[in-house]
């Protein structure tokens, strides 16, 4: 898989990587997609290794705060937000859900930062789903 090559790859050359200009949400981005493809592998097959694969990805990129720069434009901050839910999602399909929860207030602060921050027009879809509250298994 051409992702996992350049994830490995990443990992071996990050310092001249980010010397060159690479920002770490554009690290966090190649994990995001590379938890994707292993979330879609896993939709497709049904096969838990690939949904185990993705969650590595999405939390690792977590773990790491790959995002934590993604203030600065509402088009990044949309990138965070959308890697928390899928994080969120694999959390809760691998019965993880201490784990979820962490992950849904991070998502839920994230929220309400993006909100305060650009006032964008998609911001009252985004605290709705915010406001529904989580079930507890």
């Amino acid at each position: 898989m051409s992702f996992a090559k350049l994830w490995r790859f990443q990992q071996r050359h990050r310092a001249a990587l980010t010397d060159a200009g690479l920002r770490r949400w554009e690290i966090g981005e190649i994990a995001s997609r590379v938890g994707q493809l292993y979330y879609a592998f896993y939709l497709r097959t049904g096969e838990g290794r690939y949904l185990s694969e993705s969650h590595a990805f999405f939390d690792a990129a977590a773990k790491r705060d790959y995002f934590a720069e993604c203030r600065q434009t509402p088009a990044l901050a949309q990138k965070r937000l959308r890697h928390r839910a899928r994080h969120v999602a694999t959390c809760l399909l691998l019965d993880k859900l201490g784990e979820a929860r962490e992950v849904v207030e991070a998502w839920r602060r994230d929220v309400d930062e993006y909100a305060a921050d650009h006032r964008p027009a998609d911001a009252a879809e985004w605290r709705a789903l915010k406001s529904k509250p989580a079930r507890a298994a």
